[in-house]
């Protein structure tokens, strides 16, 4: 049951998000029908998962009936602080009978520290 519908702040791979603290969320399916019950999200600052960790959120409770999007779960690592930086997500699920399902594809935002300038 692999996660699809990758979403940040509402939007499939955004390239400009002003938040420091994102949300994200993923279609749960399951072939046998359960629901889930927790999941995990790796915020990292490479495609491969091997650079800097940004957030892990461990295997975290949630309630997800079958065939639907997730609620959105919030950023919660280090902050992004980061002009123009490119972040690489995923996630997985785990069912009601704690089985752990496979990652989901690379998901991908990039930040963008709001700068306003005023002009007279």
């Amino acid at each position: 049951f692999t996660p699809t519908n990758l979403l940040t702040d509402g939007q499939t791979n955004p390239v400009r998000i002003l938040s420091t603290t994102p949300s994200f969320s993923a279609m749960y399916t399951d072939p046998n029908g359960d629901s889930a019950s927790a999941y995990q999200i790796e915020v990292n600052t490479n495609n491969t998962f091997t650079g800097t960790v940004m957030w892990n959120s461990t295997k975290t409770s949630t309630s997800i009936t079958n065939n639907t999007q997730s609620p959105d779960y919030t950023y919660a690592g280090i902050t992004l602080t980061n002009t123009n930086t490119t972040y690489y997500w995923r996630i997985k699920f785990w069912d009601l009978e704690d089985y752990e399902g496979p990652w989901s594809a690379t998901a991908q935002f990039s930040s963008l520290q709001a700068s306003f300038l005023l002009k007279v």
